[in-house]
């Protein structure tokens, strides 16, 4: 035991004085871990709800443009696929449909075209972690008839159109 009547000084405080001290930091010991706890819940709770924000959002149409006769992708065209493949996979019950156009007239060679896009599309969203059942493949109408190069270059294209969720 120590004898605090003398007035022992130690670090400049008296012997009882440190005791008391020291009993103060040992009593906040489960309040700043209850703190840490609770402010590492409400992160998780944070992250967790911007998830849940995130994954409610609905996926929005992307619409990717050919060349005359080809149904090639381009890098930019990948980016947009995989904006559109990401927010399908944090929305599972997000599904959309591929609809591929061509040319107007309906020729064989203009159907096998439109859906051949759709199926490009397809294979991308695939090839990027997109389960088939978020996705069915179509040909769709041509989107203008008139006969002019702009027109046609409407026509030659393939749209990824939101479907209603839980479908």
């Amino acid at each position: 035991m120590v004898d605090t009547t003398r007035g022992d000084t130690s670090g400049g405080h008296r012997v009882d004085e440190i005791h008391v001290h020291h009993r103060e930091r040992k009593g906040m010991g489960p309040w700043l871990g209850l703190g840490a706890l609770g402010l590492g819940l409400l992160a998780l709770w944070g992250y967790g709800h911007r998830r849940e924000r995130a994954a409610s959002a609905t996926c929005t149409e992307t619409t990717i443009q050919f060349t005359k006769n080809a149904s090639a992708l381009t890098g930019e065209d990948r980016v947009s696929l995989r904006h559109l493949a990401d927010c399908l996979k944090m929305n599972p019950s997000q599904s959309v449909r591929l609809e591929g156009r061509a040319d107007s007239g309906e020729t064989e060679y203009n159907s096998g075209l439109a859906r051949g896009r759709a199926e490009t599309l397809a294979h991308e969203l695939s090839a990027l972690g997109v389960p088939a059942s978020q996705y069915t493949v179509t040909s769709a109408v041509a989107a203008c008839t008139e006969n002019t190069d702009e027109c046609w270059q409407r026509n030659r294209s393939a749209s990824a159109v939101p479907e209603p969720r839980g479908r």
